[in-house]
């Protein structure tokens, strides 16, 4: 049995949210296999796994004070007095930086899940103001997309009151200095990792490429849809081919890409839907591209949705880091249009969907000449090459194994 800490700062623990989920998962996981498991977060109910609730004075994202002597001392005191196999950091947004030295300093094993790029870059998704896409953190670019705002909340919060968000977001510091702490304060925490693992073999390069080094293993997170994946029939025989938009329509979630594909398609056997939320402008350009907006969903509802669906369509603009939506198309054997940005290729090739560069114009024509050319037969092919994704259980074995590892030395 092992002793295993789980910090997940920012947000209760029992917050519906990816991370605070999946923690939830993972800490319940190895409570019934006998591990003794704790869980540092805001607040929580203690649930097989206890929860050690932490306190701050500083705010979730935010830079502008990233020191709580109150904070650092009870960080330093609990790690004194509490010994722990492994610990395992997945979120600390409102944590005082001076965590990195003392985890450093008292010699403890401790691994970092990069669920997303909020290390490297304090707008998390790698996505400037301007919406053109980062392929690397701590560059020049950084310095101008950083706001001054990140560093004062009030004055954020006044100045986006008086002058809207847009202002806010467009307002740069002229120099790199202020970035440069942020980054240089998680390149610590990470170069002194017994492993770092990035959910996709993308959100890992983009890592290296930023200059951050480690021991990294990529771990793809399990998928409950692939728990069914045996039980899937495909059964649609119409001549009509349905496509699924599914997401939140939004430009770097690819909205506006897929309105384009819309009307460039000559395929009069296609017919487009939309599960999700968005805006009305985002609404009302969808349905005149011909989509049918069918509103939001529940997740108990998407096994019946995706049943009746021929093509699922993922195509972010930005370095989506793992996307769980293509996952469960492709556990309800859906073959995927995707573009090749973040976690996609990791999941979806031209055996089982078709991948294009959104940047790239002659791409985006090979997307087009793809739904042209889309037919009963060529579905039936991607559907015969899909391959279901990691279970949850064996997604936790995996780590498990690193784990053990890390707690016999190997690491």
């Amino acid at each position: 049995m092992s002793k295993i800490l789980h910090i997940c700062t920012g947000f209760s623990i029992d917050f519906q949210g990816g991370i605070t989920n999946y923690v939830r998962s993972i800490a319940n996981e190895q409570n019934k296999n006998g591990h003794d498991v704790f869980i540092m977060a805001d607040s929580g109910v203690d649930n097989g796994y206890k929860i050690i609730r932490f306190r701050s004075k500083i705010r979730n994202t935010l830079f502008y004070n990233k020191r709580d002597n109150n904070c650092n001392e009870f960080l330093s005191n609990f790690f004194r007095e509490n010994k722990f196999d492994v610990i395992h950091i997945h979120m600390i947004l409102n944590m005082d930086y001076r965590l990195a030295d003392i985890l450093i300093k008292n010699k403890l094993k401790y691994i970092v899940s990069l669920h997303d790029y909020y290390y490297i870059c304090p707008r998390i998704q790698m996505v400037p103001f301007d919406e053109d896409r980062c392929e690397q953190a701590n560059s020049k670019k950084c310095a101008s997309c950083f706001s001054v705002f990140f560093k004062t909340l009030y004055l954020r919060k006044a100045f986006e009151k008086v002058f809207g968000l847009k202002f806010v977001e467009k307002f740069p510091f002229k120099s790199k200095k202020i970035y440069q702490e942020w980054f240089n304060t998680y390149e610590k925490l990470l170069a002194h990792a017994k492993a770092l693992l990035p959910v996709s073999n993308r959100v890992m390069e983009i890592y290296k490429n930023s200059g951050i080094n480690g021991n990294y293993k990529v771990l793809h997170i399990g998928n409950l849809a692939a728990l069914d994946f045996d039980y899937v029939k495909k059964t649609n025989e119409s001549k009509e081919i349905n496509v699924v938009f599914l997401s939140l329509a939004s430009k770097i979630k690819g909205a506006d890409l897929f309105c384009d594909l819309i009307k460039k398609t000559k395929n009069q056997l296609l017919r487009f839907h939309f599960y999700g939320r968005c805006d009305a402008k985002m609404k009302n350009k969808l349905e005149n591209s011909g989509v049918i907006c069918h509103g939001n969903y529940l997740q108990s509802e998407l096994k019946n949705i995706l049943e009746k669906m021929d093509l699922g369509v993922v195509i972010p603009i930005w370095e989506d880091n793992g996307p769980q939506v293509v996952m469960e198309m492709l556990n309800n054997k859906l073959p995927v249009l995707g573009t090749k940005m973040g976690g996609i290729p990791d999941f979806v090739n031209d055996k089982n969907g078709f991948l294009f560069n959104p940047y790239d114009k002659n791409e985006v024509e090979k997307a087009v000449n793809f739904l042209d050319n889309l037919n009963r037969d060529e579905i039936k092919i991607k559907i015969s090459n899909i391959k279901r994704t990691l279970t949850p259980h064996e997604h936790y074995l995996e780590l498990e194994k690193i784990y053990a590892d890390i707690i016999e030395g190997n690491y």
